[in-house]
């Protein structure tokens, strides 16, 4: 019976991630390093591949299961998401007890990865209005909706520096997926990371010195940390599973993040930061 379900949510996930290809077809490179693939065999190959699929593309794997992906203001008076209810995916605002949902950006493209800024005024977010994945910037009342990054690559995962003044992303402009900061106007962006597997999901630590990132540099992703300013790339987790999405706990003490180590099966895990 066990077996059978877990067939049956491999097959859900992979045509979620065909869906997923069909729609956003030609952005970004969406191939495992063939060493990596070559690793892991079978059914778990299947699945994990198709786990990074989404990832890489900047679409995380709850917003493709439940159509909807959040972010909270620190004030926890709002709270921003992004949904399909109106046929694709928009930002939308809401009070943290689910009333009164607004669509801020109401266009015919995808707009989706909200990331309050840290006194709740902004929200950076991703959008292929331009083409491809970008960074864009607007007021938490949907205006003034400006693009921060421009190049032919994917851009995506935005999310701000503790005091607001950065932004950290993912993006493949130089041919994979790395890690940059910029201003949060736009300016001085600047590459973190520098290897040839994937670097992606960059949150900054509560007080702005270090970056918790997700990385394949090692064969399957794991949960890796760095200084703000790239220098000090350490790795945190060491395993044959894969373990991504981290995030620091406020007193920045600890990391959460998902993990597939219990038997294959996707939980939250938490270790010291």
């Amino acid at each position: 019976m066990k077996n059978s379900i877990q067939k049956m949510n491999l097959n859900i996930a992979m045509r979620l991630a065909l869906m997923v290809l069909t729609v956003l077809s030609g952005i970004g490179n969406l191939r495992m390093n063939r060493q990596d693939e070559n690793k892991i065999t079978g059914e778990k190959k299947m699945k994990r591949k198709m786990m990074m699929i989404l990832m890489m593309l900047g679409v995380s794997v709850g917003l493709v299961l439940a159509g909807v992906q959040s972010a909270a203001a620190q004030a926890g008076e709002s709270i921003a998401f992004a949904s399909d209810r109106d046929g694709n995916f928009d930002i939308y605002v809401m009070n943290s007890d689910g009333t009164n949902p607004i669509n801020l950006t109401n266009n015919a493209t995808l707009d989706v990865e909200p990331s309050f800024s840290p006194d709740g005024s902004r929200i950076a977010f991703t959008s292929t209005r331009d083409g491809n994945f970008e960074i864009y910037v607007m007021n938490a009342d949907g205006s003034n909706q400006t693009r921060l990054t421009n190049n032919p690559a994917s851009d995506a995962e935005p999310t701000f520096s503790p005091d607001g003044s950065r932004v950290a992303f993912r993006s493949q402009r130089d041919g994979n997926d790395e890690i940059y900061v910029m201003n949060s106007d736009g300016s001085n962006q600047t590459r973190l990371t520098n290897n040839p597997a994937s670097d992606f999901e960059p949150t900054f630590s509560p007080d702005g010195s270090r970056i918790v990132f997700t990385s394949l540099r090692d064969g399957n992703a794991e949960i890796y940390v760095m200084n703000s300013d790239g220098s000090n790339q350490t790795r945190l987790t060491n395993n044959s599973a894969s373990d991504f999405e981290p995030t620091f706990s406020p007193d920045g003490s600890r990391i959460a993040f998902t993990s597939e180590r219990d038997s294959g099966n996707f939980g939250i895990s938490v270790m010291n930061s």
